[in-house]
């Protein structure tokens, strides 16, 4: 532990009754602040882009760690909220079966299935989707495509060719469904993906 001098505690005392003091209290002249900017910018000195008029800015810009994301974060060696959420998801993935899982890569399979049009389908609320699709005049695939997650796959329910848009029919979640639909969306941004719950399905018209 640091010892300060008997002269070091009066002008430490004395800063702290607002009188000047050893170094809390003093006034910095312009010509020094101006200085003191210039330390703050790297040494590429004036062509540095923190480097602005006669001054420099003393903060500086940090981007997120993952390479190709571009997003700012507030400090160095950061992740941006977005990447910081796909790499705890994916963290939650591993701990899961995976690869290793003779079902892997397959749709989930639940005791109760419904045959409409025969497709098995695995609920009677995607049954009553599909009969809404039809009614409309609306094509749709059921479960076309499964995506690889990294440690997991993901099956959306419906797939409407019309709108290039992918249909997610949930009446509750089950295990780890919810976390795979998470992971989804983060993973996949630029695919369009809707969630369709009880709510949603009698906004429809649909009687659940």
């Amino acid at each position: 532990m640091k010892k300060f001098t008997e002269e070091h505690k009066r002008k430490m005392s004395e800063a702290h009754k607002g009188k000047p003091g050893y170094w809390l209290g003093r006034k910095r002249s312009k010509e020094t602040c101006k200085k003191m900017s210039k330390n703050h910018v790297s040494q590429s000195g004036e062509k540095s882009p923190n480097w602005k008029g006669d001054k420099a800015v003393c903060r500086q810009t940090y981007y997120c760690l993952e390479s190709g994301c571009n997003n700012k974060v507030s400090g160095h060696n950061r992740r941006c909220k977005v990447c910081a959420k796909k790499i705890k998801y994916q963290k939650i993935s591993e701990r899961m079966k995976g690869k290793g899982n003779p079902n892997y890569g397959k749709p989930p399979l639940h005791i109760k299935s419904i045959k409409y049009k025969d497709i098995w389908m695995r609920s009677s609320w995607e049954v009553l989707y599909a009969q809404y699709l039809d009614e409309n005049n609306i094509k749709w695939q059921y479960e076309p495509k499964t995506f690889d997650l990294g440690n997991i796959t993901y099956t959306p329910d419906f797939y409407l060719p019309k709108f290039n848009k992918y249909i997610e029919i949930k009446g509750f979640w089950r295990g780890q469904t919810k976390h795979k639909f998470v992971l989804f969306n983060l993973l996949n941004p630029e695919i369009d993906i809707e969630l369709l719950m009880r709510d949603e399905l009698k906004v429809l018209g649909i009687k659940i």
